[in-house]
């Protein structure tokens, strides 16, 4: 079994019943999506996700709706939430680099001197 879909059994824990919701669940609230998606996401009692699951489960519709209202104050806290279509920090600009000190030529055949024959 994939990593993936051991994870997504482990968002069982917000699937209360056997059916899925036909409505996906925007964890981070209207207009927002998750930050960061390699954070883990912990509810006391229940068993650990990443983020990028738990937005997968929702976007998929496991998570039932009556759950997901209370979604978004946790996930922004322990995910992140930014606006959907935000863009990404650059990042800062890199100083100028000081040029290489010059270095002498080298030959790329060294020349032989002829073997000593005794």
């Amino acid at each position: 079994m994939s990593a993936l879909m051991r994870h997504l059994l482990l968002i069982g824990c917000f699937v209360t019943r056997l059916s899925y919701s036909q409505t996906a669940c925007e964890v981070c609230g209207a207009g927002k999506t998750i930050e960061n998606p390699n954070n883990q996401f912990i509810v006391e009692g229940q068993p650990q996700t990443t983020c990028f699951v738990l937005n997968f489960a929702g976007a998929g519709g496991l998570i039932p709706a009556e759950s997901c209202p209370f979604l978004p104050p946790v996930v922004e806290q322990q995910c992140g939430c930014i606006p959907t279509g935000a863009p990404i920090e650059p990042p800062a600009p890199v100083g100028p680099v000081a040029p290489a000190s010059p270095v002498a030529p080298v030959s790329p055949l060294a020349p032989v001197a002829p073997p000593i024959l005794v």
